[in-house]
């Protein structure tokens, strides 16, 4: 039974091969079908579909174009065929195991192409940001809830690749998810299984690191995707201008110091799922995170930098974790937390962002020795944060200097308040608030609104 059943399988490959056909698409006419999107409707797993040269766009195709066959889609030979998406729209996603594309010119404003389904390839490709309009959350390639993804020879202008978990569902309640598309990935394969070679990021090697450990890394790259690292460190990068700079995942005990990610499309670095890593010396500049830490343990972002980004710092599901002599200054949030427990802001910068931090259903938050000045919205917000205690930190003009709502256990130690311009400090619906040995100028402390909080201690010497 068991050779007849093998005898059956290999029958069915066979019958696949020998049925498997070759098509052509143009979109000057002349071919078996005028567009891609026509020809994906009509053709079977394992057909080739050969592209003529042209530009396939939105008069032609509907986007995104839905590759949900097993099939080969490559460049007819002496031809470049050019993909141009729509703005906001993903020009291709590869949504099944096993499809192979090759030869494509990509250009979008967005997003260029999403991967997800396993054991695909991608060779020869170029995959350009056809606008810098479009920077902010731009991408070239979301490698999504994807395992053994063969990306070779590969040109990417603008833009990097991004590896995540697979799409946002049902099924991700709980879990650490990014950018409200993708989980970060609780398969470490999503990860480890890919092979990426030959493929340059803005001119640079695109650098794809599996289980380097207690090595120090300085080659030169575009980007960097380090994965399963222990006891290494990557020292001197410049990863500007691209998706994701420098991504790192289930790493421990690995240090990033002295590198650069500026003008980001996702984030400038990004860590996740990592446990004992330090941040040093680093720069992110006007991405759409500058610094982002996911789902990690006692990590460390020391003397980094992030001015301009919509977001400049951020902490999810972080935990015993550390930010420390940081500048964060004009960007849109400066830093955020959410959803983590026991971590800890010392003697950073906070300055001109629109929302200094922003601490939420983060319990046992504590800020101390930090400097507040001239958020035009708030300096420190907490909000359904018990155990926040923010302490010896100084708020001169801001908008609103501090506020703390619906949070139990709340704690206001040795603060300095000046020139607040609407408010200095707000509070409502906490309980068991302490505030001690605060000190406010006669007209910052005509600026204090408290409300609905009992049990509150109020002293100063």
């Amino acid at each position: 039974m068991k050779r007849l059943l093998m005898l059956c399988l290999l029958m069915l490959c066979l019958c696949s091969v020998a049925f498997a056909a070759e098509y052509t698409v143009n979109p000057a006419g002349g071919g078996d079908y005028a567009s891609l999107t026509e020809a994906l409707a009509a053709v079977e797993d394992g057909d080739v579909l050969l592209l003529s040269g042209g530009v396939y766009d939105q008069s032609r195709e509907t986007f995104p174009i839905l590759v949900e066959k097993r099939v080969t889609i490559a460049a007819a030979e002496g031809e470049t065929p050019i993909i141009a998406s729509p703005r906001l729209v993903p020009a291709l996603e590869l949504n099944v195991d096993g499809i192979c594309v090759s030869g494509l010119q990509i250009d979008f404003l967005r997003s260029g192409m999403w991967v997800q389904g396993d054991d695909v390839t991608v060779e020869d490709c170029t995959l350009s940001l056809g606008s810098e309009e479009w920077r902010t959350s731009s991408c070239g390639m979301w490698v999504a809830g994807a395992k053994r993804l063969t990306l070779t020879g590969c040109t990417f202008n603008g833009c990097g690749v991004a590896l995540a978990g697979p799409p946002i569902s049902d099924s991700s309640k709980g879990l650490p998810v990014l950018t409200g598309m993708f989980e970060v990935g609780e398969d470490v394969e999503f990860f480890t299984t890919h092979t990426m070679v030959n493929n340059t990021v803005n001119g640079l090697p695109l650098g794809y690191v599996v289980d380097l450990d207690g090595a120090v890394y300085t080659e030169p790259c575009g980007q960097l995707l380090a994965v399963q690292c222990d006891g290494t460190t990557f020292t001197g990068l410049v990863c500007s201008k691209v998706s994701m700079g420098i991504e790192l995942a289930y790493c421990t005990d690995t240090v990033v110091e002295n590198c650069i990610a500026d003008d980001a499309g996702i984030f400038g670095i990004y860590v996740a799922k990592s446990e004992d890593c330090v941040l040093r010396d680093c720069r992110a500049d006007r991405g759409a995170h500058g610094i982002d830490l996911r789902a990690i343990h006692r990590c460390v972002v020391d003397g980094c930098s992030s001015t301009g980004s919509g977001q400049g710092m951020f902490f999810s599901m972080a935990f015993d974790s550390l930010l420390v002599d940081c500048d964060i200054i004009e960007n849109g949030t400066g830093f955020y937390a959410a959803a983590g427990d026991r971590n800890h802001m010392d003697a950073c910068r906070v300055e001109g962002n629109q929302l200094g931090i922003y601490i939420q259903k983060e319990p046992n938050f504590t800020v101390t020795n930090c400097t507040f000045r001239a958020n035009w919205n708030t300096g420190a917000r907490s909000t359904l944060s018990p155990g926040y205690a923010i302490i010896g930190c100084t708020f001169e003009d801001n908008w609103v200097a501090a506020m703390s709502n619906y949070s139990d256990g709340v704690f206001y130690y040795g603060n300095t308040f000046n020139t607040s311009q609407n408010c200095a400090l707000y509070m409502k619906g906490n309980t068991q608030v302490r505030m001690l040995n605060n000190v406010f100028t006669d007209a910052d402390a005509a600026l204090v609104d408290i409300s609905e909080c009992p049990d509150l201690l109020l002293w100063q010497n």
